[in-house]
């Protein structure tokens, strides 16, 4: 394998100054043309085995520009080679070839220059995984060089190296926390082909962001240290504030200092949209002016343009905060909206509404006062049939307000019996549901 390595180094040299004025298939072009032949048979058999020593030959005797396959192929063949080794020494120089032939592919044929070096990338998380500064070095370095082209993965795993280097000592956190802007800012900038790719794009930054805070650096004092000193120096950098909002936004209970005030009102100004009037939402309810945080999350809720996954997002959180603040009807009409918006949301928005219910008290006789626990159980079978997890918390919910269902003989002075339909409207609410009694 050591052999191999060699053998490749030196025929980069080689084909480097010593084909370029020659034919396609070089000097030799019969022998070139035989070991093409030869490994592609091979190749085509998953023979891998016997397939790489007749690449190597070709890779050898034919010039770069011979076949863009003798790097296509050659990848998978020394990737497979890597994995066969049966020394680290090996393996460490297999992958030494592996990433100077993503290079060469990139040099030689840069119409797919930006493909070989996220491939360069993907072996590089693949072999040294286990050494973050080596991970670090080599990804950081093609996130360097091709920009809002890179795969989305590589910025996910080489912000990871670097959370895991700052873990061991080796990182500081201004450079993680760096890091983590920088690539949120490639992360907005980049344009996904399709639909599966945009998927990728959000996953990664979802992840990304995860890292960052469940890394130690992301702690409301240091956040505030560090990013207050930087928007002294520099108040009027759109994207400095946008992550300083972010930031607070994801650490725990640091939305009420005044570093986010001064960022969010600044964001707000500088670019009204769905993430800045929701920044205000938040600044305001943990001042606890609930009408000011009402009507900014209802503005972030107004643009046409907010993806489906934040309108839901958006929508459970102000049900949320107004079964907080008593508003109960509105606490049930945000949350209706939910899962239109997002299936996933299901099961938290029925248990809002379930609490909406449960907390209403309506006017008329008896069996008016305890239907809305009627209502509010139906929400909670719901809850947990939409997401499983709800249901040890929704089974002692229905527990506690099952005790407030009428008997049986009180429900019969009422002409109802347990099964029965019975609809309710108060307080600006409309259920249909079923009688339910205590023996």
């Amino acid at each position: 394998m050591k052999k191999l390595s060699v053998l490749l180094a030196i025929s980069f040299l080689f084909i480097s100054v010593g084909m370029s004025a020659q034919g396609r298939y070089g000097a030799d072009s019969a022998e070139c043309v035989k070991h093409l032949s030869y490994y592609r048979e091979y190749y085509k058999q998953r023979n891998y085995s016997d397939a790489l020593p007749n690449w190597q030959k070709a890779y050898e005797l034919c010039p770069p520009t011979a076949t863009e396959n003798l790097f296509v192929h050659g990848a998978t063949l020394l990737d497979y080679s890597a994995v066969k080794a049966s020394t680290s020494e090996e393996r460490a120089a297999v992958v030494e070839s592996l990433m100077n032939l993503q290079e060469q592919r990139a040099q030689y044929y840069p119409k797919n220059a930006v493909k070989a070096l996220n491939n360069k990338g993907v072996y590089a998380t693949k072999y040294f995984k286990n050494d973050p500064q080596k991970t670090h070095e080599i990804l950081s370095g093609i996130v360097e060089r091709l920009g809002v082209e890179v795969t989305p993965t590589i910025l996910e795993n080489d912000f990871r190296s670097v959370v895991q280097l700052y873990d061991a000592g080796k990182a500081d956190p201004v450079e993680v926390m760096d890091l983590y802007q920088k690539y949120t800012d490639i992360f907005e900038q980049i344009v996904p082909a399709d639909d599966k790719e945009k998927e990728l794009v959000s996953q990664c930054k979802g992840n990304t962001q995860g890292l960052f805070l469940t890394s130690k650096v992301a702690n409301c004092d240091e956040l505030q240290r560090l990013f207050g000193e930087r928007l002294e120096a520099d108040p009027e950098n759109l994207s400095l504030i946008k992550t300083i909002v972010s930031m607070l936004n994801s650490a725990e209970d640091c939305t009420g200092n005044d570093l986010y005030l001064r960022a969010v009102v600044a964001m707000y100004r500088m670019e009204p949209s769905s993430a800045s009037a929701y920044a205000l939402y938040r600044m305001n309810a943990a001042r606890s002016n609930v009408s000011e945080a009402i009507k900014y999350i209802e503005e972030a809720l107004s643009y046409e343009d907010l993806e489906d996954s934040k309108r839901s997002d958006y929508s459970l959180e102000l049900a949320k905060y107004c079964i907080a603040n008593n508003m109960l009807g509105k606490a049930q009409q945000m949350a209706s909206k939910v899962a239109a918006f997002n299936d996933a949301n299901a099961g938290s928005a029925y248990m809002v509404m379930a609490m909406a219910w449960a907390g209403t008290k309506c006017g008329g006789d008896e069996m008016s006062t305890r239907a809305p626990y009627w209502v509010a159980v139906d929400y909670l079978q719901k809850a947990k049939n939409a997401d499983p997890s709800l249901a040890e918390e929704a089974n002692n919910l229905i527990g506690r307000y099952s005790a407030y269902y009428p008997t049986a003989a009180d429900a019969f002075m009422y002409d109802l019996t347990a099964g029965k339909s019975y609809t309710i409207s108060c307080n600006g609410m409309t259920a249909t549901t079923t009688v339910r009694v205590n023996k």
